[in-house]
Formats: structure tokens, sequence, C-alpha cells
């Protein structure tokens, strides 16, 4: 409940801010490259391993320092071990998120800002043939491998023109999920809880053009 709560209050306050806007107001669309750390859950994989994903978003500089935006990720990861056999996986990541400039942006600067995002992963787990792993198993994978959670981090945008910059983001992934399973030969009967925190890096190009 108190994790809803934080996730709720989160979203509500990129509400507020997207609508304090001023006479500052320009569209944006960018491009994201995305690496941070998945940790692999059943104790017969390996311990943890890269995991990159590819996404874009649209968003609006609703003032001189404030920027809200939506996206989406696309990421693959496969592991395996015996007697498990290989696990793959296909992970959808909605987000939203906030950056807070510390100094305008200016054409051939590097303008630092904080940034916020929260974010909710779908995923898709299918398994090799011959994998010990029932539908049922994999059904409780996903649902743990299907965290939502949020990244604070902090940003460096080096801006080309009014249209085209460039910038690269670090900071750190918290995620919670939670699953339950019974009947299962390979987990143990109950509820299981997961949280995380890993390292977060990306690298994203920007494209803006005047709003109305």
């Amino acid at each position: 409940m108190k994790r809803k709560s934080l996730l709720q209050l989160l979203l509500l306050t990129l509400l507020a801010t997207s609508l304090r806007t001023d006479g500052f107001s320009q569209m944006l669309f960018g491009v994201r490259f995305s690496g941070s750390h998945q940790e692999t859950l059943p104790a017969d994989f390996e311990a943890d391993h890269m995991s990159t994903s590819f996404g874009s978003f649209l968003g609006k500089d609703v003032n001189a320092k404030e920027t809200v935006y939506l996206g989406v990720d696309y990421a693959t990861f496969s592991v395996g071990s015996e007697p498990g056999g290989e696990v793959y996986s296909r992970q959808f990541i909605p987000w939203l998120g906030l950056r807070y400039y510390l100094q305008p942006r200016f054409q051939d600067k590097v303008s630092p800002a904080l940034v916020l995002e929260v974010f909710k992963t779908y995923t898709k787990l299918k398994h090799s043939q011959g994998a010990v792993y029932s539908g049922k198993d994999l059904e409780y994978l996903e649902k743990l491998y299907a965290p939502w959670g949020f990244i604070p981090s902090f940003y460096a945008e080096y801006v080309y023109s009014r249209a085209l910059s460039l910038s690269g983001q670090a900071g750190l992934k918290f995620s919670y999920s939670k699953a339950s399973i019974s009947g299962s030969s390979n987990f143990q009967d109950g509820e299981t809880k997961f949280k995380s925190v890993l390292g977060f890096v990306s690298i994203i190009l920007n494209f803006r053009w005047q709003g109305r």
C-alpha cells in the first residue's frame, strides 16, 4: 500500500508540473538507448547480466526549467542454465518523466538537470524446448519480472541548436514486484516479494519544435 501511495504521489507531482506552463513552450520528441543490470530470479540461473533497451518518448518544455515526457522502452534478454533450460524475455516498459534543469539551455553549452522517472514493466517469457519450467512457473516469473519503480538520476544535455540536442543520464533504478505460486515442482509455495536497486545509464537524442 505504501508503494502504491508513493507512485500515486509521484504521478500527481508530474501532472501538476505539466500544468504550470508559461511563455516558454516547446514540444519534444526523443529516442534513447539505455543499459542496466538485470537480476535473474531463479537460483539455477546466473546471478545477473547487462540488460539493454531502446525507446522513444514525447514531451513538452512547460517552462524554462521543467520538461515532462511520456515514453516506452523495449528490452529483451535470455538466460540459460541446467536444469532450467534457456528462458527468453520480451519487455515493454512505459514510463513518465520530469527533468528539472539547473541552468537554462544555450546553444553549444552543456546544461545539467535532475531527472525523476516512474515506470511499469510488462514481461512475456518463453523457454526453450525441453526446459523444466511449466506454464504456471512462467506466469509466476513473468509477474516477478514485471516490476514498477522509479529512477532518480543526474542528466546533462549538450545543445547543438534550438531543434537538436544530445544528452546522457545516469542514476539508480528502484524496482518492486511480487507474485504467488502453489503446486509447482520448481518453486516453493507462497508469495515472493522482490526488490532491487541497480545502476542505470542512457544516451538520449532530443528533437524540439515550437509548441502552440
